[in-house]
């Protein structure tokens, strides 16, 4: 009995390590993403009920019967479940305003006079307030009276001065800025801000301070808040694959500055793609190939303005079948470009959608960013031409390589069976350095001969000559020249047992030499004693 007790013992413990050691390896494959929210969600005083919290007053979300806590839990979800886990969603930092949004230019207020915020008075009016408290956004939104506040008018600095995020964001203290407004903000989907900041469907905004996302969330507007999102990730990829955008000259505004820049995706012109080509373009090119800028028909996923089968903006209930490779991408990266006919309910029905937490509507935009998300590449290592296989990487960094520069010198010397070590640097588009060691398990590591050998994360000389190895990150490549020398480990392995020989028979001729010298002393001191008895007896 007491066997069995034992066995059972080191099978739970067994299983207990198991268990640590699986969840070891789920928590190395996550990444944080600490997000600061603020509100901007003023309370509206003169209306009183005692249902509502701030002594019985409501904020303009609550006026409009809507809630802040739903956007927020469902873009958590949203972001969990497309990134496959990998973002862990932590809000360290909650700010709430009680005000309306300001914007950079002044606007007409009701009672004539001119500001850079509504007053409560004159939202109040733009929403049809009639002494009730069941708002009707719709109405609201669709005012004319609303075209007097210009589109993307929305004042960035007064809300990067009034939270010091600058000095926040050099503190580390937060990933990202989500604003949760009321409408209407008139502010950019997502625009990042910091030192070296780049298209992501906004300006830049140039601050002292390491590059940071900032995206807006509408209270109101549910069914764009993952849409908004997923421009962000468009510009962030457009960006790191160099690819698709282009830059404009920089203007000064105030203390800060701006520079545009535009999506070639959203271009009238059609290109012709067939399979063929299709394997010549880049991941993220295959990836938002769709039917609208090929004329072809054969499409990836699309962006995310037209689906794969879109034929306008937002055409995400399109039940025309086109050819399409998106089920490759959850096999990625075996993209083959096997095509086959596919519709809207790819999104509808199938990745990415399995699960839509506690809301359940289906909103057919919504259901088409997941998708378009959820088949994001997502794995560990590196594209040949050394892009991170897992996209959302550069979702969390916001950064990219820019150069690689040479640590030690180009040319390397080493002997036959030696294993390989070099190390390089990379330089990012934040100005970040960081020196790296090669890796050559993964497909960014090229060789132009098989004088170089893989085995596992080790690189090793395996044959004398003189080769190429080029190692590639985001597209940016340097390359070592290798000469492998001849029987160098074969040499040390010789000169070893030379040196241990040497060191035997070192210590067999002082160890004679000493037995002789003893013995001569022995056999001389012997004769002394001799001749000295042979002395005395005379």
């Amino acid at each position: 009995m007491e066997n069995i007790l034992k066995k059972i013992k080191y099978i739970v413990v067994f299983l207990l390590l198991l268990f640590l050691n699986i969840n070891n390896v789920f928590a190395s494959n996550q990444e944080k993403l600490k997000v600061m929210i603020i509100e901007i969600n003023p309370i509206i005083e003169r209306i009183s009920d005692s249902k509502f919290n701030n002594n019985g007053h409501p904020k303009v979300s609550e006026y409009f019967n809507q809630d802040v806590n739903v956007v927020i839990d469902e873009i958590k979800e949203d972001l969990k479940y497309t990134s496959h886990n990998y973002l862990d969603i932590e809000i360290v930092d909650y700010e709430y305003l009680n005000e309306y949004p300001t914007y950079k230019e002044k606007i007409k207020l009701s009672n004539g006079s001119y500001a850079n915020r509504l007053n409560e008075d004159t939202y109040m009016k733009l929403a049809g307030f009639n002494g009730n408290i069941n708002g009707d956004w719709y109405g609201f939104i669709t005012n004319k009276a609303l075209q007097d506040i210009p589109s993307y008018s929305f004042d960035y600095t007064y809300i990067i001065d009034k939270y010091k995020l600058i000095e926040k964001r050099k503190n580390n203290e937060f990933d990202q800025v989500w604003l949760i407004t009321i409408d209407p903000a008139q502010t950019y989907e997502t625009i990042m801000i910091g030192n070296n900041p780049f298209w992501i469907n906004a300006p830049g905004y140039i601050a002292d301070c390491p590059n940071f996302m900032m995206a807006n969330f509408s209270i109101s507007r549910r069914d764009a808040n993952l849409h908004a999102l997923a421009h962000g990730v468009e510009g962030i990829m457009e960006a790191a694959f160099n690819t698709g955008y282009i830059e404009y000259p920089a203007y000064n505004d105030g203390n800060y500055k701006y520079y545009y820049s535009s999506f070639s995706s959203y271009d009238e012109d059609t290109v012709d793609i067939d399979k063929n080509d299709y394997k010549k373009l880049s991941y993220w090119e295959k990836f938002t190939l769709n039917t609208y800028s090929n004329k072809k028909n054969y499409s990836s996923v699309g962006n995310v303005h037209f689906p794969f089968n879109g034929e306008y903006d937002y055409d995400y209930d399109n039940d025309v079948k086109v050819y399409s490779n998106w089920k490759e991408w959850l096999n990625y990266p075996n993209i083959e470009g096997n095509f086959e006919l596919y519709n809207s309910d790819a999104w509808f029905y199938n990745a990415g959608n399995d699960e839509l937490g506690e809301d359940e509507e289906q909103d057919a935009d919504r259901l088409f960013i997941r998708f378009w998300l959820y088949l994001m590449p997502h794995i560990d290592g590196y594209t040949e031409d050394g892009h991170f296989n897992n996209w959302w990487k550069y979702f969390k960094s916001l950064d990219f390589v820019t150069n690689i520069n040479y640590v030690s010198n180009q040319k390397i010397s080493t002997y036959l069976n030696d294993e390989v070590d070099i190390e390089y640097e990379l330089v990012y588009n934040s100005g970040k350095k960081e020196k790296k060691k090669i890796e050559p398990q993964y497909k960014n590591v090229k060789i132009n001969d098989s004088c170089l050998k893989v085995n596992g994360n080790k690189l090793l000389a395996s044959k004398e000559g003189v080769c190429d190895l080029t190692i590639y990150h985001d597209n940016q490549s340097i390359t070592y020249n290798i000469e492998i020398l001849p029987n160098e480990n074969v040499n040390k392995f010789d000169m070893r047992i030379i040196s241990i020989i040497a060191l035997f028979s070192g210590i067999i001729i002082i160890v004679t030499v000493t037995i002789i010298i003893i013995k001569k002393y022995k056999n001389k001191k012997k004769k002394d004693d001799i001749l000295i008895n042979i002395a005395k007896k005379d």
